[in-house]
């Protein structure tokens, strides 16, 4: 009897696009940041980096890739993350990280709307 590799399943067929674009996005984003925050640390003090302009160029750099290709490129610049998974964990991280930093300025813009009824 020959060995008949089986079709696909429908939740393969389903999520393996979305699944390579997912990790694309997720290494794009935490290059993005590794690369981003180094150039931050480098600058002058009082000097502060262009993170929009940053991202365009940082984006286009990258944007023939693939997830693997970027998934290598961090692994193989970054000495501390020496896996696909601890890529993971830091992009969860980073999200995690916005997200308190959105709420604490939601919080003070917040502040500020009620002191601006304030004599």
């Amino acid at each position: 009897m020959a060995n008949r590799k089986s079709a696909p399943t429908p939740m393969q067929k389903q999520f393996a696009e979305t699944l390579e674009e997912q990790r694309f996005e997720m290494f794009l984003h935490v290059a993005r940041e590794l690369t981003g925050r180094a150039k931050q640390r480098q600058l002058q003090k009082g000097k502060a980096l262009d993170w929009e302009a940053f991202n365009t160029w940082f984006n286009k750099q990258y944007e023939g890739s693939s997830a693997d290709e970027i998934l290598e490129e961090i692994l193989s610049n970054v000495y501390w993350l020496s896996s696909e998974q601890a890529v993971i964990d830091l992009h969860f991280r980073y999200i995690e990280s916005a997200v308190k930093a959105s709420h604490k300025k939601k919080v003070t813009d917040d502040n500020e709307e009620i002191d601006d009824f304030v004599k």
